[in-house]
């Protein structure tokens, strides 16, 4: 009898406990949750486990915002378990990834770039060795292939685009597959020295992988597993995770197999493309270990997945826009048989004395931004930024976006505008908040390649046609898929030869 009333005391006691024991469990889970370091950015609390997510949209960067108005230029998130900072401002960006772009070099280990990006190459590579390596020679490859190569190239490409036009003879389609296929086929001349036809099986495959990866980067999901990366392994989440994996192999191999064919032909004398500038560091460097293979397949991955769809991406909405804005196009057109004739070549020289052209690139990389989130950054030393403390190993965002829609620094910027760009002599102001391709120590390494090719596509397209929507079609320009990308739904183009 006295054991059983003993463990019957007993039991009633940990009853009274065990709500006790909860109550301290979950209070000190909320408080280590919603508790925030001295002197660190502020930002709207969220929910426990899911923090903010319940309040972002398809359109994050909108959202991140609209909360730099109430709480300042950077805040703190929590999304998920993680705790991101976003720079929402020109002032703190530059503060944060230039004065202090050392500090800012790293990249967190994102679990789904990790499984979609094997190897890795230069995009999603963390700080050290490997990416210093790898940033070093892009740079110098870049230099010994030389802009005027490129610009050679690219006017090649871009005739074999415009006479793929002319075939239409004025009739309705959709410009995102041979848009794609030349774009590539600068990035393949450039970095193979050589260009595929439409007859070469292999590139048109390589083609068919770089859209799809393409509306990978542009679908949700693929933005929800960035911050959720627990969510790789959770159905349905596995089937986007399983098709990246999946094209992402099918784009490394048919690289791989490009790179192979140009090293065999390398004479170790001439640097003839970006291969051969990788081989020819590799001959010379100390360590034979720092370029391996793989790094060299990774790195020219890269090179082909952001140097086309990005580029396809931005051209794709500057026609659309230039549809829409009959004048804006017009003006252009004026200002192209000005100054290079209707049947003169468009060369880059041509830039400084074309403003009004130039206004239209900034104003189409401020009104359409394709990257609207950088890639994540992570600082590797405290830093200190705005006046708040930034431990080390903090996950950052750039938001691009929001340095090109901000009210305060723009007028009426959900309107497309290239006269802002302008002065009252009607001269070209570079914006110095445009930034497309990020700032700092991990700014897009080819950012001259890719404004050179958009300058060159856009003006030798309207020089040789007029771009209209056709009849019964009404394409959006609020119409598109956001994930790390923001990319326009399909529409079609008539293409009138001039």
């Amino acid at each position: 009898v006295s054991l059983f009333i003993t463990i019957m005391v007993f039991d009633v006691t940990m009853l009274n406990i065990s709500p006790f024991i909860v109550f301290i469990i979950t209070f000190v889970f909320v408080w280590n949750w919603y508790r925030r370091p001295p002197r660190y950015p502020p930002g709207p609390l969220g929910f426990p486990v899911l923090g903010v997510l319940p309040f972002l949209s398809n359109r994050p960067e909108n959202k991140f915002l609209d909360w730099s108005k109430r709480y300042g230029p950077i805040i703190s998130v929590s999304i998920g378990w993680q705790k991101w900072l976003v720079l929402n401002e020109y002032d703190v960006t530059m503060e944060a990834l230039v004065r202090n772009r050392l500090a800012f070099h790293g990249r967190p280990l994102v679990e789904f770039f990790i499984r979609t990006t094997v190897p890795l190459g230069i995009a999603f590579a963390p700080g050290g060795v490997h990416w210093k390596t790898l940033r070093k020679f892009g740079t110098n490859g870049i230099k010994a292939v030389g802009l005027e190569i490129m610009e050679k190239k690219t006017n090649i490409e871009i005739q074999y685009f415009i006479e793929e036009i002319r075939g239409h003879k004025g009739k309705s389609f959709n410009i995102q597959e041979p848009l794609t296929h030349a774009v590539a086929n600068v990035v393949s001349s450039f970095c193979l020295g050589q260009r595929f036809d439409r007859s070469n099986d292999s590139f048109n495959q390589l083609i068919r992988s770089l859209m799809h990866q393409g509306h990978v980067a542009a679908n949700w999901r693929t933005m929800l597993l960035t911050f959720l990366p627990f969510l790789c392994d959770v159905w349905p989440f596995t089937k986007h995770m399983d098709e990246s994996i999946t094209n992402v192999r099918t784009l490394n191999g048919i690289i791989r197999h490009f790179v192979e064919e140009q090293s065999a032909s390398f004479d170790g004398d001439e640097v003839r493309n970006m291969v051969d500038a990788f081989l020819m560091h590799s001959r010379n460097s100390v360590d034979e270990n720092v370029i391996t293979d793989d790094k060299i397949i990774g790195f020219f991955s890269d090179m082909f997945l952001a140097g086309t769809e990005t580029i396809t991406s931005q051209l794709r909405w500057g026609f659309l826009i230039m549809m829409k804005h009959q004048d804006c196009q017009n003006k252009v057109r004026r200002e192209i048989d000005d100054v290079i004739g209707r049947h003169g070549t468009v060369k880059l020289k041509h830039r400084s004395i074309m403003p009004y052209t130039c206004a239209v690139v900034h104003e189409l990389f401020r009104f359409r931004t394709v990257v609207p989130l950088s890639l994540p950054r992570m600082n590797v030393a405290d830093v200190t930024v705005g006046g708040y403390r930034i431990p080390k190993g903090t996950n950052v965002i750039m938001n691009i976006w929001a340095l090109h829609n901000d009210d305060c620094r723009w007028r009426e910027p959900e309107r497309f505008i290239p006269e802002r760009h302008l002065n009252a002599d009607g001269k070209f102001m570079k914006p110095k908040n445009v930034l497309p391709f990020g700032v700092g120590a991990r700014s897009c390494i080819a950012e001259h390649l890719a404004r050179n090719k958009i300058f060159l596509f856009l003006v030798s397209t309207l020089k040789n046609f007029t771009l209209s929507v056709p009849n019964g079609d009404s394409p959006s320009l609020d119409a598109g898929s956001n994930g790390t990308i923001f990319i326009p739904s399909d529409y079609n183009i008539v293409a009138q030869y001039r």
